[in-house]
This record gives C-alpha cells, structure tokens and sequence, in this order.
C-alpha cells in the first residue's frame, strides 16, 4: 500500500534517494528531496493530491518508475514525471488518486 498524504506532509523539505525501479529492489541512488506535498482533495470517492521531488542532477533519468527512499523509511516505488528544470534542478511528480472509505473519507486498501 502506497504511504498516506500525511506520511508524505511529515517528509516535506526532508532529503532522500530515488533510484531506477527494479523487481530486485536495488537501492537508490541520487539524492533529492520532497519540495512539495499539494492539498489533499477527495473526489467522486476518491482521494487526489500530488507529491514534488527535486533533484540537483542536471541529466535526470527519463519519466519512469522509481525507488524513492527516507532515511526513516524503507523505498517505496513511485511513477515520477520530469515536470520542470530552473537552476535548483529537476522537478519530478507523482500523482495519487484512489479510492476512500466512505465512512471515514481515509485511502482504503
């Protein structure tokens, strides 16, 4: 199950490593950091916010699948998109939108 948006909001302007995807989970590689967590929104039943990473590294890895891991936490696998290079670096999305329980408005398994 893929972290909540509180778990990332606790993780905002911290470092980590992202790193190619793999099935052999192979550790990550390049630092970063979590620049960005947007507003957490639930629509239609589902719940929808994004995550932003920026990288330093001026010749990013295409859009794909990544490990993305926290010095407190173990990697966790993440589709990121290149959505924008200025002078700080690469920034990378990660989008979520999924189902909520509708008791609790909270992501469901």
């Amino acid at each position: 199950m893929l972290p909540s948006h509180e778990w990332f909001r606790a993780r905002l302007d911290r470092p980590c490593l992202i790193g190619p995807w793999s099935e052999t989970s192979q550790p990550p590689a390049w630092p970063a950091r979590l620049v960005e967590v947007g507003e957490r929104r639930v629509v239609a039943g589902h719940e929808q916010f994004a995550v932003v990473f920026l990288r330093s590294d001026p010749h990013p890895p295409a859009q794909g699948f990544c490990a993305v891991a926290f010095e407190d936490a173990g990697a966790i696998d993440l589709l990121l998109v290149p959505i924008g290079q200025d002078a700080s670096g690469v920034r990378y999305e990660a989008c979520f939108n999924r189902p909520v329980s509708p008791a609790n408005g909270q992501a469901g398994a």
